[in-house]
């Protein structure tokens, strides 16, 4: 369900930067907003309401006994970065470059607890392998793919601007910047 929620996420964000008339940087960055609100916010602020809400459940999600205090600071712990990641709808530029690292690290580090655990307990069969992949580490490989990218063009831009405002400085006082049609 979490990779059908994904794609339609990409989905809806490339639909969304084609009929906004956004270039290649600006559809890179949109994904990465609507991957990082969607998926990491919305979702995962579900998640946190179960293990408030409903703590037999939630428990259950995140293998802890109803009631531990583990649930409750992992409840906290999602809330926020939910809330952080769903801000990526207003503050751009670095700051989701900031929730790509820090979802990274945070999926990265589940993808490695959940396959040792299943490792440990002798469960781990090609299958699980496969799922816990797909659902753990593609999301960060993906974001941080999109994130190089993005701030490769980004270094791209920045550099025409700076040898445009040379080229200005060029001409003499009061030549000013090249304006762009």
């Amino acid at each position: 369900m979490f990779l059908l929620t994904a794609l339609i996420l990409v989905i809806a964000a490339l639909v969304h930067a084609a009929r906004a008339g956004r270039g290649l940087e600006g559809r890179l960055e949109l994904v990465l907003v609507y991957l990082l609100a969607g998926y990491h916010g919305v979702v995962m602020l579900v998640v946190s309401g179960y293990l408030f809400l409903a703590p037999e459940r939630g428990a259950a999600m995140v293998s802890a006994e109803p009631g531990n205090p583990f649930q409750l600071f992992f409840g906290f712990a999602y809330l926020g970065m939910s809330v952080t990641a769903i801000l990526t709808i207003w503050w751009r530029g670095r700051y989701v470059d900031g929730q790509v690292i820090l979802w990274s690290i945070y999926f990265f580090g589940a993808t490695w607890i959940h396959l040792r655990t299943f490792a440990e307990e002798g469960n781990l069969t090609p299958w699980w392998f496969f799922r816990i992949v797909v659902s753990h580490a593609l999301m960060p490989v993906v974001m941080i793919a999109l994130a190089l990218w993005r701030a490769r063009l980004q270094a791209g831009s920045d550099r025409a601007l700076a040898h445009a405002q040379t080229f200005a400085d060029s001409l003499g006082p009061g030549s000013g910047t090249p304006r762009r049609s």
